[in-house]
């Protein structure tokens, strides 16, 4: 299901960055602001989230985050579809509609930049 819902007009998709708990947001908001532009490799390591590293400069730095999908749908489904039956292929590239920065719980190990 999911990976249909990628495709899906009705679908929004959000990254929210990991930021360990020795760093702050505010560091991390201004050392990722262009972590699209020139990423180096992308790593998937749990079910949604993905390890990137980018250039910034002559850098390389490392970066985790989670992939969000949000149904714009108000729709109740019966969980026992196996499909959407409001699916409506997209046509075009998912573009990342919000980045939101969330501090990783203290019992979570990931390497900071």
């Amino acid at each position: 299901m999911l990976n249909k819902c990628l495709d899906c007009k009705y679908n929004t998709l959000k990254i929210k960055i990991l930021v360990p708990h020795n760093r702050t947001i505010k560091e991390y908001v201004h050392r990722t602001g262009d972590f699209q532009s020139d990423i180096v490799a992308i790593v998937k390591e749990k079910q949604g989230q993905y390890t990137v590293w980018f250039r910034s400069g002559s850098d390389i730095n490392l970066l985790t985050f989670k992939m969000l999908y949000t149904c714009g749908l108000k729709t109740e489904r019966n969980k026992k579809e196996a499909a959407c039956a409001h699916y409506a292929a997209k046509g075009v590239h998912n573009l990342i509609s919000n980045i939101i920065y969330s501090k990783v719980p203290a019992t979570e190990i990931i390497e900071s930049l």
